[in-house]
């Protein structure tokens, strides 16, 4: 008889997860959400024209509406997705200029309770009313991931957000969260779980000259090391120079960094970036690191084992510095565009690049084939699928080079010196092709004749 019961109440639990699956969100939370749109209508938008779906009708499964999910078991909303809820034109260059700022009212996301994703982004909120800061989503155990960029938030709510413990990822970029103070990593280093974290866009253009000289200094970054957990950091845009490294030193847990157009120089990598020996992603793009120092970085690189893609895009290097990166064994996708690489097309280099699958080397003055003693090296580029080499200076003899080549899928040769009858026959070998750029390729069509 037990047995039975016991049978029975479990048919009976299962019946109604099924049915509070089937009639999804929960009336606190439909309501919840009646409440942010009558605040974003409240702010003089069209609230019923931008939350179409988001109608006050009991019948209405509020799961089901635009910009929200919920958990298929509980009903209970787990992702709220209000990034430019006001749907403002984002090809405006004048879009910071006229775009109205608001302030947000954090209480209204308190109902969710079981809320892991919230995105804010290009909401262009000035701040939070009052009372109203983001320490009320602290009441949100499961809340893990926050974005808040493109706002106009400043540094009041730095120790807020301090507070959100539970997070994973986190998102400032392009926000104001820098004033006339220090920088914001002391009270975020209180948030130990985080694994993501951008900062992109958000330490240059201070009008604060004393500030921004403390912020070269780098106070307050040491508090970086207590991210033990850190596996994405992006610093993009943000004025560093090579100060910011001995802080980054620590973060060995780190997988993708981000350090693209900033003002680093010397040589790479930099002692301190090989200690990321967990790299998998590393982007320095746009910065000023300098040919002639590359052999003080080469025994560096052979530290980063599982590194698989790099940027070195707008950089000052030079040729010889494929030797060094040929060093790395799990490099997939390597990129140099835009630094001045000069000379015949360096298959020779490229030879020992075994596992390469993407290679981007546009924006150069490369200037002819190369030899074909080097071209053949080049069959060992087995994987390579994706090859860029716009903007050089290549004329139609560099197919002789590529034709050892066959597995190639996207080949980019748009703005060289191609000239003369269509390649018809050379572009025959590559018989996987499916992208081929040759913008600009002067043919003669008299000799097609």
């Amino acid at each position: 008889m037990e047995w039975f019961l016991s049978k029975h109440l479990m048919l009976v639990l299962i019946v109604l997860l099924q049915i509070n699956g089937y009639k999804a969100c929960l009336e606190e939370e439909r309501m919840g959400l009646l409440e942010f749109k009558w605040f974003v209508k409240s702010n003089n938008e069209d609230a019923d024209g931008l939350l179409r779906s988001w109608v006050d009708d009991r019948e209405s499964d509020c799961c089901g509406w635009e910009r929200v999910k919920c958990n298929s078991i509980t009903g209970r909303v787990n992702e709220l997705s209000l990034g430019n809820i006001r749907q403002i034109e984002e090809s405006s260059s004048l879009i910071r200029i006229y775009t109205r700022i608001w302030s947000l009212n954090t209480s209204l996301f308190r109902p969710f309770q079981e809320l892991t994703s919230l995105d804010l982004s290009r909401n262009w909120f000035k701040g939070c009313l009052e009372t109203e800061g983001f320490e009320k989503l602290s009441s949100l155990k499961k809340l893990k991931i926050l974005n808040l960029q493109d706002n106009q938030f400043d540094k009041t709510i730095i120790p807020s957000l301090g507070t959100l413990t539970s997070l994973r990822a986190l998102t400032l970029r392009e926000t104001n969260i820098l004033e006339e103070s220090s920088s914001p990593i002391k009270e975020l280093a209180n948030l130990r779980n985080l694994k993501m974290l951008d900062l992109g866009g958000i330490f240059c253009y201070h009008s604060d000259l004393d500030f921004m000289q403390d912020m070269q200094d780098m106070q307050g970054f040491e508090r970086l090391s207590a991210l033990k957990k850190l596996e994405i950091l992006m610093l993009d845009s943000n004025c560093l120079n090579n100060s910011i490294l001995p802080y980054l030193s620590t973060l060995t847990s780190l997988k993708n960094l981000s350090l693209s157009y900033n003002s680093l120089s010397g040589w790479f990598p930099p002692d301190e970036l090989a200690t990321l020996v967990n790299l998998e992603i590393l982007d320095v793009s746009g910065n000023k690191f300098d040919a002639a120092q590359t052999v003080k970085g080469s025994e560096n690189i052979l530290k980063l084992k599982r590194l698989e893609t790099l940027d070195l895009s707008d950089n000052s290097l030079n040729r010889s510095m494929l030797r060094v990166l040929s060093k790395l064994p799990s490099l997939r996708n390597l990129k140099l565009s835009d630094n001045g690489l000069q000379g015949p097309f360096p298959a020779e280099e490229l030879g020992n690049f075994n596992n390469l699958e993407m290679l981007d080397l546009s924006a150069n003055l490369f200037n002819a084939s190369a030899p074909m003693q080097d071209s053949r090296r080049l069959s060992k580029l087995k994987k390579l699928k994706t090859l860029d080499l716009d903007a050089n200076h290549f004329e139609v003899s560099i197919f002789q080079s590529l034709a050892v080549l066959p597995s190639l899928r996207n080949l980019m040769l748009s703005s060289n010196a191609l000239e003369g009858p269509f390649p018809t026959k050379e572009l025959a070998i590559f018989k996987d092709l499916e992208t081929l750029d040759l913008l600009f390729f002067i043919i003669d069509i008299f000799d097609q004749l």
